[in-house]
């Protein structure tokens, strides 16, 4: 087996555990629950079932697609579980006779839903082929485009039952924006990253898993609790908690856990590693700009409405801060990220800071409690843009050479012609073997054949540069190599 499917088993179980221990609901814990109780153990259970088969305890007919299908079943009854949960809040927003009702959905439900998610996902060990699991990816893009779905569909609902069942009476008009503000951020937060998921643009991944990660802390100690014994994120009442913005921040994590699986990794573009992880830097600044500009409005609508003293005024400096220094980084890489590297990196600094100082100052007196979206900026996209500006050996390697400019948007590979290549480029670059075992001399030998080729620079980027001055590389393949803005390969289709 692959580590990362260890990996994967492994978050997957404690996210199950943990959720035993928050609540369910408004008012009870999951564990006061035995049809919640019961799917979780089934949800467990189900992790399980590689393990056994790999022991052979299973009957001889029984293969890794028996495998895979048996682990999504036994993880489908918590998504029903969940959806059950939700439509009884959803027709409790809507009636007028619901005012006793104190349902929701808490943390329980957050990580619950992401833990038996990633049960279900398959493991990297379980995947074939790409052209013969083709239709197993785009069934987990579907996965993805539901619970966005879902998200932006629950937030939509609350702007709604906000003022047709009553909820938001007491808000005068500042109040009002306030709240819609904030459950539009949800929405926007959520549907920016699964959008490009389910536009195969990997650099978004990275970001709507850290995304995931922090909510996921966010439930354990932000939103399982408050002073009057209430928790969980309730749908007629969400709008009252302004800093949650909606029941649709349940759905991320999951929505996380399914971009973290090894379906949807494999069934991004083809692009270049150092490429992704730059561009996954830049949209991590994108978020930071988004979101610092949201808890700006939101700073400036509580003072039109009469917050006073010095806290407020301070986190709006620190938003605003936070907005220049998020451009500067994004600026910067986009330019150049050679050059641009250790500058995106002191703004990410800058905004680690700001954030961290935002959390940890007392607001005793203060209407705002630290919401996702501190955590976010302090603690998550920060450190998502340090470490790929740090650690993946494609970024090292590259920023080694001190290459010029990378054009972020040139790494996905073009579609190759097919007479000079005996299947399409999608094909060939699909059936590359996880070992490559290419060799330097099939990459510079002439007689090497067009399809071997495309593989080669796809599956092997150390021999890019003998493939860029191989004569029989067809124009198309010299022109993506090109686009890639590799110094030593450049060097190399320069000296052909």
């Amino acid at each position: 087996m692959h580590v990362a499917d260890f990996v994967l088993d492994a978050v997957a179980a404690v996210l199950l555990f943990i959720s035993l221990a928050l609540p369910w609901n408004y008012t009870s814990g999951a564990t006061e629950h035995i049809d919640v109780v019961l799917i979780t153990v089934l949800s467990v259970l189900s992790l399980s079932v590689h393990y056994l088969a790999r022991l052979g305890l299973f009957p001889s007919t029984w293969t890794v697609r028996t495998t895979r299908t048996a682990r999504a079943l036994a993880n489908a009854p918590y998504a029903v579980l969940v959806l059950v949960y939700l439509i009884r809040d959803v027709v409790a927003a809507g009636s007028s006779t619901s005012s006793g009702y104190l349902g929701g959905l808490g943390g329980a439900v957050a990580l619950g839903l992401a833990g038996a998610v990633l049960a279900a996902t398959p493991r990297v060990s379980e995947i074939g082929r790409l052209e013969d699991e083709r239709s197993l990816m785009n069934g987990w893009v579907r996965v993805v485009e539901v619970l966005l779905g879902v998200i932006l569909v629950v937030q939509v609902l609350a702007l709604i039952m906000g003022p047709v069942g009553g909820w938001w009476s007491a808000y005068s008009g500042v109040g009002v924006v306030l709240v819609v503000l904030l459950t539009l951020e949800v929405a926007v937060v959520a549907g920016w990253m699964l959008l490009g998921v389910v536009r195969r643009e990997a650099a978004w991944r990275m970001v709507a898993i850290t995304t995931g990660a922090v909510v996921v802390v966010a439930f354990l100690f932000l939103l399982s609790s408050s002073s009057d014994g209430l928790y969980g994120v309730q749908f007629h009442e969400a709008l009252a908690t302004r800093t949650m913005g909606g029941v649709g921040l349940v759905f991320i994590p999951a929505a996380a856990a399914a971009v973290a699986g090894a379906a949807i990794a494999r069934g991004m573009a083809l692009q270049s590693p150092q490429v992704t992880w730059f561009t996954s830097a830049a949209h991590a600044a994108d978020y930071v700009i988004l979101l610092a500009a949201a808890n700006a409005l939101v700073l400036v609508l509580e003072l039109i409405n009469g917050t006073h003293g010095f806290l407020p005024v301070l986190l709006l400096i620190f938003a605003l801060i936070s907005i220049v220094a998020g451009l500067v980084a994004r600026t910067s890489l986009k330019n150049d990220p050679a050059t641009g590297r250790p500058i995106a990196l002191a703004a990410a600094g800058v905004v680690a800071l700001l954030g961290l100082v935002a959390i940890i100052v007392p607001r005793s007196d203060y209407v705002s409690s630290v919401g996702y979206q501190d955590l976010l900026i302090a603690f998550g996209l920060p450190a998502l843009i340090a470490f790929a500006l740090t650690v993946p050996e494609p970024v090292r390697s590259y920023l080694a050479g001190r290459a010029p400019a990378v054009r972020m948007s040139a790494g996905v590979a073009p579609s190759l012609p097919v007479q000079q290549a005996p299947e399409s480029a999608a094909t060939a670059v699909e059936a590359a073997p996880q070992g490559h075992g290419f060799t330097l001399q099939q990459a510079s030998n002439p007689a090497t054949d067009a399809t071997v080729l495309a593989r080669i620079v796809s599956e092997a980027p150390e021999l890019r540069p003998y493939v860029a001055m191989n004569p029989s590389a067809y124009p198309a393949l010299l022109e993506w190599l090109a686009s890639l803005n590799d110094p030593v390969v450049t060097a190399a289709l320069q000296a052909r």
